[in-house]
């Protein structure tokens, strides 16, 4: 039998899309420039978040990121610290199924009315407050 982790990864890939079914350009050029790019820098052996969040941060290439990674942040912290962002910026949730607590975070963090777009790739979660666009989640295969 499969293990929780194990379903929920099964899960996210029944939801999930490639770069076909991605209709927002901002994300699919964060699809197809950065997510899916090969770099050969980075280390195999380099858990597979970390390598997701290297090629995010180089892509953006700017300071103005926040890496979200303990699981014990209050939903009202992360919010008051989304509302001082700009399109510039963004946020990286390591894991984000890594537990019933991360889970819950993540889901909290992408119905805030802040968030107007949340790509989910399973190893990572990434969330965006663009002004200029509809608010919008997306699965993404990396």
């Amino acid at each position: 039998m499969f293990n929780s982790h194990t379903y929920l990864y099964l899960k996210f890939l029944a939801k999930s899309v490639s770069k076909h079914g991605v209709h927002s350009p901002f994300v699919y050029d964060l699809v197809t420039k950065c997510l899916n790019e090969k770099d050969k820098r980075l280390n195999k052996e380099v858990p597979k978040s970390t390598r997701i969040a290297k090629k995010v941060i180089n892509y953006f290439n700017t300071t103005e990121y926040v890496f979200l990674k303990d699981s014990f942040c209050k939903i009202n912290e992360v919010e008051n610290l989304l509302e001082q962002f700009d399109n510039d910026s963004y946020m990286i949730i390591k894991d984000p199924y890594q537990s019933k607590s991360r889970r819950l975070l993540w889901n909290q963090l992408i119905q805030l009315e802040t968030v107007s777009v949340s790509v989910d790739t399973f190893y990572l979660g990434l969330l965006f407050v663009r002004k200029e666009q509809p608010k919008q989640h997306f699965a993404i295969r990396v």
